[in-house]
């Protein structure tokens, strides 16, 4: 929630009435995020992950629920990419984007789905991409994991559709944001 969407969408959230527990590798960025919710007169509170470290995921709940007394949505929005010929990147670098947009992803649900379950409704919200959609050239790498996240999400939407959990998947297209 430190940047770019993630902090975008943690404004929109404030302005319709949530507090929110914002999540991000550097405190800077949720310092400066939790002002503008603060601003909308939200609660927010700061915690620091890193998505790929399925131990620290599994944390957050607890703390979110000692400071918040429960969750209602989940958004997974920590993402990287990546640009050039497929062939040219490393294995470390492929590793890299996997495990932070993948694994983030399968790390939030996996994280906060049983306090989700103790809610009266709650929603998982996954950030996909447009190239999860249609594949890139130059962008393998993204695409791939863009497109693990469409469906996982589907997956997931599909066990959960019994249940008052929604899941929804997103799919933006390009954005001025850090990321890029």
């Amino acid at each position: 929630a430190g940047s770019g969407i993630g902090r975008a969408v943690s404004e929109l959230l404030a302005e319709r009435g949530c507090d929110l527990a914002l999540v991000d590798l550097r405190e800077e960025g949720i310092a400066a995020t939790a002002r503008a919710v603060e601003a909308h007169g939200r609660r927010a509170t700061l915690h620091l992950a890193d998505v790929t470290d399925a131990e620290r995921m599994g944390e957050l709940p607890d703390e979110v629920e000692a400071a918040h007394g429960g969750v209602n949505i989940l958004v997974n929005n920590a993402g990287v990419t990546s640009a050039g010929a497929f062939e040219d990147e490393s294995l470390d670098d492929l590793h890299w984007i996997v495990d932070i947009n993948v694994w983030g992803v399968v790390h939030g649900c996996r994280a906060f789905l049983p306090l989700l379950r103790q809610a009266d409704e709650g929603h998982i919200v996954n950030m996909s991409s447009m190239v999860g959609l249609l594949g890139l050239p130059h962008n393998a790498s993204y695409s791939l994991t863009k497109g693990a996240v469409r469906a996982f999400t589907e997956a997931l939407r599909a066990e959960l559709v019994t249940t008052p959990i929604g899941v929804t998947a997103v799919f933006p297209g390009a954005i001025r944001t850090n990321i890029t």
